[in-house]
């Protein structure tokens, strides 16, 4: 087994061949940096890059378990938005460690949260075998679910055809009784646009703009 390689990070002052510099705006990196400590930079940041959803999502189910009344304070004192934290959370919670899996992202898991848990481990089995992207994840579900309501003679909720279900409050699923429907009408480029913005975000389509129209509405309201 190959031996953990860490990622020392340095004030600008005690920059040097060995460590880094990670202000919030960038990476400074040392001159004369060996080319296999670039490398290791790189797969180290990957990592995190990768891992970070996950990790926020733990760090917030077990902030609301242990530190009820106090966990939203540390919140903000840590600059972090608390509807995407919560988003994190509802997809953690749907996927305990022992069901994850590390060759698909955060965002094929999202995809499928809502999902039964047989649904859940079938549709990402596909995706690991076959190697989907997240947007062919998404398609894959989304057909499916079309084709069994259009079997049952139903309508597929606008809120469903979006993959990832919708938004996510104080853990629930989307669609929970408390969720009010709100329909958007985009043109292609909007929807393409949209699409790329919650992907960089690591949600569903759903989970990002209601992010995004939350934080107007606070912004607007002056809340």
């Amino acid at each position: 087994m190959k031996p953990k390689r860490h990622l020392k990070v340095a004030s600008p002052a005690e920059a040097n061949a060995n460590n880094i510099v990670t202000p919030r705006t960038g990476l400074n990196l040392p001159p004369r940096l060996p080319f296999e400590k670039w490398v290791n930079i790189g797969f180290q940041l990957s990592t995190i890059h990768t891992t970070s959803a996950w990790c926020l999502g733990d760090w917030l189910v077990y902030g609301e378990g242990a530190f009820a009344g106090r966990y939203r304070k540390a919140i903000e004192q840590c600059s972090l938005h608390y509807q995407t934290l919560r988003n994190y959370a509802w997809v953690a919670r749907s996927f305990p460690l022992s069901r994850r899996r590390d060759t698909l992202s955060f965002g094929h898991h999202a995809e499928v949260a809502r999902l039964t848990e047989p649904e859940q481990d079938y549709w990402l089995s596909k995706a690991e075998t076959l190697s989907w992207s997240r947007n062919r994840l998404r398609s894959e579900v989304r057909a499916s679910l079309n084709q069994r309501h259009a079997k049952d003679g139903d309508e597929l909720p606008a809120s469903d055809t979006e993959s990832g279900g919708g938004a996510v409050t104080d853990g629930k699923p989307p669609n929970a009784t408390d969720q009010a429907e709100l329909r958007v009408e985009l043109s292609t480029s909007d929807g393409d646009l949209w699409t790329a913005a919650a992907n960089r975000a690591g949600l569903s389509v759903a989970a990002w703009a209601q992010r995004e129209l939350d934080a107007a509405a606070r912004g607007a309201a002056g809340v």
